[in-house]
């Protein structure tokens, strides 16, 4: 087994499989020898099974079309049928053809019978007046397309999807039309913008209106179903009818060349950018711990989008693997493997693990983690003060409510030395303000603080004759800081802290006592837009330091759910202890999230954005008990970046997640897209601890590696051997198996050449 001890905010990225795959096995040279392998004859009748997707679209017609030596589609189908009024899902028998096939489906016009054809919105905002989740329907003349390049079985997936609408469209621009080559070219090419991995044609179709489809589904999946509904949003949210929404958006991929406007400004048309835009809202809408990582990686393409200048065009290309046999898509993916056990580091000779990916001489984990060391101590300073301010309001309350007349009182010096204003209407309804630079230790400036609370009273919170209440605390921030390292920070305007909490006292009478318990319940927020810099940092080695390092971004941090009730005062006739009550002390929250999204950034102009989100969602959990099978919380971390790296031609996109939704297992996941190719590695991790604080995590036997291409690789651990096959999605042939040999691992391909990873 693969074993890590990791702390708390690490654990769940230091996945031991991943390092194994990137620096273990595959970290050295070899050769490899290549052979064309006989391409079996591709059958002539066989059945094409699919869904149409835009949300689900039900009971519609859906042909294959055969296409001509041109390039051109035929104008007899070669099968036609209905989608389900259900699920969307259809089935085709096609009989005597070999070639390229494209699909259509076709709403209903007013003049058959069961018009119209209804779609399910899957779009943040609703459909015109169809809310998410509802059925639309569909005018008649609607249309989506798919075009599959190569059939090479019986049984063939062609999903019909907005994504494969793009797809089709663009395909039947390339020189010669629709063949082969351009289908799979173009299919290639659209999954390529949007960092999914995996046939767009053969992706599980996921009803995102379906709180259950999302728990089982996989992370491409999702992805390609967020994407496509984004898509419907964005040309939604740009003036379209729903039925419409995509055409304009196909126009401008078309006349773009396959390619997106990344950033379009105020112009008209539909970016890169806005669909975006669209996914996130729609992961926010949809609220699911399923798509958290997702969400991590929408953004961080958002935020990248944002600062792109207007006008350029996205550069994605087809996987160069994507026209060639599945042996040869192996072999291609077996080199992408090795190159990657290189990738960033200069010294071509020396392996690099994936943890230790340099930008351009300083690893990508020292920075990041630099930064979020430097990220603690910029809440150690924002604590610092607000804590002081907060304990001077604190004082000033209490004055408030001993005054016999309150609004009089209009300043007020706390014990601290601070100052806090009071705006008063009522005894319980004030405004209290601190406005003045804090010294906080450890800072050489002190740090502007602006804090104001309001306090608003509620009748409606009064229990047992008692005084009840709402507190709406807003504490803004601007200012700047530094120490004497010349670390530096900046908080920008728009900074906040928000507390939302409801104040209640509650009283339990007993047969000979009386207790009074104080209980706040609410959620607190805390935004901040910062711009920090450590002036250095040491490396590796006690001579080695590297340059300053900075983040400009966000810093975002939230807790819902929070519920804290203490004992203010109890009285007996007899004696009382705590036993003879049945209101419980202590302190409860449901959910806390955290984010952090920017750019990082050195001297020498060496930059990547970041976004790094976590969750634990402990709604409903016994804080007091051990957390058990049925008490346990559940959490998701992931860090999502697009940096240059050396070797790469492109920028590289990589996302590392992980999530915990059962009590003893976990699941992990590294995404990379670069150069039109992207590569995911995944595998799950037992716990055998019961807190998120201190978790010792056992690794699985079993590792998988996916490509856009579809080619599975699938490692297992036995009795410390590895082993191994290699496959293609939609093939049961296994194109390679890895083996362990005296010490050594050699992948043997089934046309009988090898190539060691020694």
């Amino acid at each position: 087994m693969l074993k890590n001890r990791l702390s708390s905010n690490l654990c769940l990225l230091k996945v031991s499989v991943a390092a194994m795959v990137l620096s273990g096995v595959i970290s050295c040279s070899g050769s490899s020898s290549s052979s064309s392998d006989e391409t079996p004859s591709a059958p002539t009748s066989f059945n094409m099974n699919g869904t149409a997707v835009k949300g689900l679209i039900k009971n519609a017609h859906v042909s294959a079309y055969g296409v001509s030596a041109a390039g051109q589609k035929e104008s007899t189908a070669l099968a036609s049928g209905m989608t389900s009024s259900e699920d969307g899902s259809f089935s085709l028998a096609v009989s005597d053809y070999n070639g390229p096939v494209i699909i259509e489906v076709t709403s209903l016009s007013d003049q058959e019978d069961g018009f119209p054809s209804l779609m399910v919105c899957d779009v943040e905002g609703g459909c015109g007046n169809t809310p998410f989740g509802d059925d639309y329907a569909l005018p008649a003349g609607f249309t989506l397309s798919a075009v599959v390049g190569a059939v090479a079985s019986s049984t063939v997936t062609a999903n019909v999807t907005a994504l494969t609408d793009l797809a089709a469209s663009y395909a039947a621009t390339l020189p010669g039309g629709i063949t082969e080559d351009s289908a799979l070219a173009a299919n290639s090419q659209t999954a390529s913008i949007f960092g999914i991995t995996g046939d767009i044609l053969a992706l599980d179709v996921v009803n995102l209106a379906d709180s259950a489809a999302l728990s089982g589904a996989d992370t491409e999946a999702l992805q390609n179903a967020i994407v496509s509904a984004a898509l419907l949003g964005a040309g939604i949210a740009g003036g379209a009818t729903p039925e419409n929404a995509i055409t304009s958006i196909v126009d401008d991929y078309v006349s773009n060349q396959g390619q997106f406007v990344i950033n379009d400004g105020t112009a008209d048309g539909i970016s890169f950018l806005e669909v975006m835009d669209e996914a996130v809202a729609l992961i926010d809408s949809i609220n699911s711990t399923e798509l958290a990582a997702l969400e991590t990686e929408f953004m961080n393409l958002f935020a990248s989008a944002e600062d792109t200048t207007e006008g350029v065009l996205t550069d994605a290309q087809p996987d160069p693997t994507a026209t060639s046999d599945n042996l040869l898509k192996v072999k291609a993916f077996v080199d992408d493997l090795r190159d990657l056990a290189t990738l960033g580091n200069s010294d071509a000779d020396t392996p690099a693990s994936f943890v230790n990916i340099e930008t351009e001489g300083t690893s990508f984990v020292e920075q990041v983690e630099v930064v979020n060391s430097f990220a603690e101590g910029v809440l150690d300073v924002l604590g610092e003060g607000l804590e002081q301010a907060a304990s001077a309001i604190a004082e000033a309350v209490s004055e408030y409510e001993d005054q016999a007349n309150p609004t009089s009182l209009t300043t007020f010096t706390a014990s601290n030395g601070i100052t806090v204003g009071i705006a008063g209407s009522g005894p319980y309804d004030a405004t209290f303000t601190v406005d003045e630079d804090i010294s906080i230790e450890g800072v050489d400036v002190p740090l502007p603080i602006n804090l104001v609370a309001n306090f608003d009273g509620d009748s409606n919170a009064v229990v047992s004759n008692e005084d009840g209440g709402s507190i709406d605390l807003q504490l803004s921030i601007t200012g700047s800081a530094t120490n004497e390292f010349g670390d530096e920070l900046e908080i920008r305007s728009g900074s906040q802290l928000v507390i939302d909490l409801t104040s209640e006292t509650l009283v339990e009478n007993g047969s000979d006592f009386t207790a009074t318990f104080s209980r706040l319940t609410g959620g607190i927020s805390l935004d901040l837009n910062v711009l920090f810099s450590i002036a250095a940092f040491e490396g590796e080695s006690e001579e080695e330091s590297n340059d300053a390092v900075s983040f400009d971004g966000d810093l975002s941090i939230s807790l819902s759910g929070y519920n804290s009730t203490f004992l203010e005062e109890a009285t007996a006739t007899n004696g009382f202890s705590d036993d003879q009550l049945t209101t419980q002390e202590g302190s409860t929250y449901d959910e806390i999230t955290l984010s952090m999204m920017g750019t990082i950034s050195n001297e020498e102009n060496d930059s990547f954005t970041i976004n790094i989100t976590g969750n634990e969602d402990s709604t409903g959990l016994d804080h007091d008990a051990e957390q058990s099978a049925s008490n346990f919380s559940q959490f998701d971390f992931s860090i999502s970046l697009e940096a240059a790296l050396a070797g790469i031609d492109n920028n590289t996109r990589i996302t590392l997640s992980a999530d915990r939704s059962e009590f003893e297992q976990a699941t992990g996941r590294v995404e990379l897209a670069f150069n039109g190719k992207s590569m995911v590695i995944s595998s799950a991790a037992e716990f055998t601890a019961s807190s998120i604080d201190d978790v010792d995590i056992e690794g699985s036997d079993t590792v998988t590696v996916t490509n856009q291409q579809g080619v599975i690789m699938t490692l297992v651990e036995s009795d410390d051997a590895l082993s191994g096959t290699i496959k293609v999605d939609g093939s049961d042939e296994t194109f390679a198996t890895i083996s362990e040999i005296s010490g050594g691992h050699i992948v043997r391909f089934s046309d009988g050449n090898t190539v060691s990873f020694e």
